[in-house]
């Protein structure tokens, strides 16, 4: 019959790979594909949201200085997946109004799309 020393060394030792058998299975899981902001497949809805721009473009060239359409304009230009187009909307935007939140909010997942595809200088930049 065994000693409890040994039952208790057999125990640890069985508990001791369990848990690192479970730390490397998490440690080295693949991480989840990002998720973009929600760009429109072509159709309908993508056409809408281009007309949706172009009003928008041809509003502020007549009145820049409404900081609601320029927040829009760069809703359309990420559905559009014109980020670059975005970001130079919503940082009119912030001109306008340097604590929304809304334009807080969207130039930071902007900037997290650009440095995802190599292009965060170029946003940081405006080109």
């Amino acid at each position: 019959m065994p000693s409890r020393g040994w039952l208790l060394a057999a125990i640890l030792s069985m508990l001791s790979v369990g848990v690192s058998v479970g730390l490397a299975a998490f440690l080295t899981r693949p991480a989840p594909a990002p998720v973009p902001l929600a760009t429109v497949p072509p159709g309908p809805d993508r056409e809408a949201i281009g007309a949706e721009a172009r009003r928008l473009e041809a509003r502020l060239r007549r009145a820049p200085e409404v900081a609601e359409d320029w927040k829009a304009l760069g809703r359309a230009y990420t559905g559009l997946g014109r980020y670059m187009d975005a970001v130079g909307a919503y940082l009119e935007a912030e001109k306008l109004n340097p604590r929304d939140p809304e334009v807080r909010a969207a130039l930071g997942q902007l900037s997290e799309i650009a440095r995802r595809s190599g292009r965060h200088e170029d946003a940081i930049q405006g080109r």
